[in-house]
């Protein structure tokens, strides 16, 4: 993850994807229209459910989030449609034109980046070491299989 600011200011306008390399997993979930995706990272593991890809268990993919589809919530939210709620802790903001970079870290030593407006920071009173819920559609994860 490069959320440097300088890389962060080259984004303005373009929007900020976060790239992770990811391991097909084996779907438990009754529906035929996601897949499972097992991120190894660090000796940790982190699953995310996405919409269906077609490739073998065990395939190593590509998941891209783009970094305007994450919300963020300061408490654990409940009875949400979205089926990925991340546990995360701030690690940095960046200000990037008119809008904000959360940068995060997750349990499983993974970083992801999420944007939001100037508002959404003062309203959730955001700082460094805040932990957040990051929340995410199956369906705003991209995948390319390799």
């Amino acid at each position: 993850m490069l959320n440097a600011q300088e890389v962060l200011q080259l984004t303005q306008g373009e929007g900020y994807e976060n790239l992770l390399p990811t391991v097909l997993g084996e779907s438990n979930i009754d529906e035929p229209s996601n897949s499972i995706l097992h991120l190894a990272h660090r000796a940790s593991e982190l699953t995310l459910i996405t919409t269906k890809i077609d490739a073998h268990i065990g395939s190593q993919v590509w998941v891209v989030i783009p970094s305007n589809d994450i919300i963020i919530a300061t408490q654990k939210p409940q009875g949400l449609s979205a089926q990925n709620v991340l546990e995360a802790v701030v690690t940095g903001i960046e200000p990037v034109g008119d809008i904000h970079m959360v940068c995060t870290r997750l349990d499983s030593q993974l970083d992801l980046n999420a944007e939001i407006t100037g508002e959404s920071l003062r309203r959730l009173n955001l700082q460094v070491d805040s932990t957040v819920y990051l929340i995410i559609k199956s369906g705003s994860c991209i995948l390319y299989s390799h």
